[in-house]
């Protein structure tokens, strides 16, 4: 059996991955339909731009630190 060391440092860690992305993705989603509705086609194609940004950092996170590794 673990200890609750252990099961801090590896869950904890996945936790704030999952939660900061879950945040993130809803945060930038919600500025970019407010941008939509705006017309503000900078603003929308920069929120694009950063949606991406975060989906592939967030994919080489998971090459890198793969969950149960």
């Amino acid at each position: 059996m673990t200890s609750p060391d252990d099961y801090l440092r590896t869950a904890l860690p996945v936790l704030l991955t999952y939660t900061r992305q879950v945040l993130l993705d809803l945060d930038l989603g919600r500025m970019r339909a407010a941008a939509e509705e705006a017309s503000d086609q900078t603003a929308v194609d920069f929120l694009s731009a950063a949606i991406v940004f975060a989906q592939a950092a967030s994919l080489a996170r998971d090459r890198v630190y793969p969950e149960g590794a």
